[in-house]
């Protein structure tokens, strides 16, 4: 049983499928648990305008350094729109 569990799980960080109910991260701000679903992705390049539910075909295409923060913060950095590819 630990064994098809331990794949699952495996197999889930592979694809890029988090459950919600398992996994949590701390928000950008450190004060607060945000689950994955509050997660998203963003590129610190000066061209860089979406942000990312996962690593996708448009995060794959960015050459500068990717930061995990909550949704609110990426809008607030100036990442107002949903990426075409994940969203």
């Amino acid at each position: 049983m630990h064994s098809i569990v331990a794949f699952v799980l495996s197999f889930s960080v592979f694809i890029g499928y988090y459950p919600l109910e398992i996994r949590a991260e701390k928000s950008v701000e450190g004060h607060e648990w945000v689950s994955v679903a509050d997660s998203v992705y963003i590129c610190r390049s000066s061209g860089a305008y979406a942000y990312h539910s996962h690593y996708c075909q448009g995060l794959k295409r960015c050459t500068h350094r990717i930061d995990k923060v909550t949704q609110k913060e990426a809008i607030r950095l100036g990442f107002e729109k949903p990426c075409g590819f994940c969203y």
